[in-house]
């Protein structure tokens, strides 16, 4: 898969913030097509990360799976035992998970579902 300069440019962006990451589609049909996903989809889905980790590959991943992902403001409250990172908490299914391999795939079980 090939990316522009600009997409890897915006998508970079999306590491700098703590904003809430929500994803856009580029047609109707694609957007509808996904929408009973996205009704399925709460924003409980919150990582714990920062740009000098393996947190921008979930991000990536998310992006891509189109799973609403948000930033953890605080690394503070992170529940990772030794308070690494990256760590995503899935307040949908209760699920903490470590290392960015595991996070991938449950991001892409998620997305399944």
């Amino acid at each position: 898969m090939k990316f522009s300069a600009l997409s890897l440019l915006s998508i970079s962006s999306l590491f700098q913030s703590s904003e809430c990451f929500v994803p856009t589609f580029s047609s109707k049909n694609e957007a509808f097509r996904h929408s009973n996903k996205s009704t399925q989809l709460s924003m409980g889905v919150t990582l714990y990360g920062s740009q000098g980790s393996r947190s921008p590959l979930v991000n990536w991943g998310a992006y891509e799976l189109k799973v609403p992902l948000k930033m953890a403001p605080d690394l503070s409250s992170n529940p990772h035992p030794f308070r690494q990172i990256p760590c995503l908490v899935d307040d949908d299914s209760g699920a903490t998970v470590f290392e960015s391999g595991a996070i991938l795939l449950h991001l892409l079980d998620k997305a399944e579902n």
